[in-house]
């Protein structure tokens, strides 16, 4: 038993296992986050990238939005096109009886 009245730990205990661990992961580029996940860039690179994650996502909504007003204005335009075809063809026709 030690002075402190713990018992010794041979090989260093799970601990010193854990910190060779973390210290491999780290001559690799990698660590462990605070749920034990391998992790194979820095805290403020995850950061950055959970950032740009949340800007893109943003960008795909608006850009659904944008393509959903832009089809409703194409049908408005398609139905109007078809509105002033008919009116055309029938001023012609108003036109022709009146010549003939």
């Amino acid at each position: 038993m030690e002075s402190n009245g713990t018992a010794p730990q041979l090989g260093g205990g799970r601990g010193a296992i854990q910190q060779q661990q973390h210290l491999g992961l780290e001559r690799h580029g990698m660590r462990l986050d605070d749920l034990g996940r391998v992790r194979a860039i820095d805290e403020e690179a995850e950061g950055h990238a959970s950032s740009l994650r949340d800007v893109c996502d943003e960008f795909v909504r608006d850009t659904v939005d944008f393509q959903r007003i832009a089809d409703g204005f194409v049908a408005i335009f398609d139905s109007v096109s078809a509105a002033v075809e008919r009116e055309k063809l029938q001023a012609i026709g108003a036109r022709n009886l009146l010549k003939g």
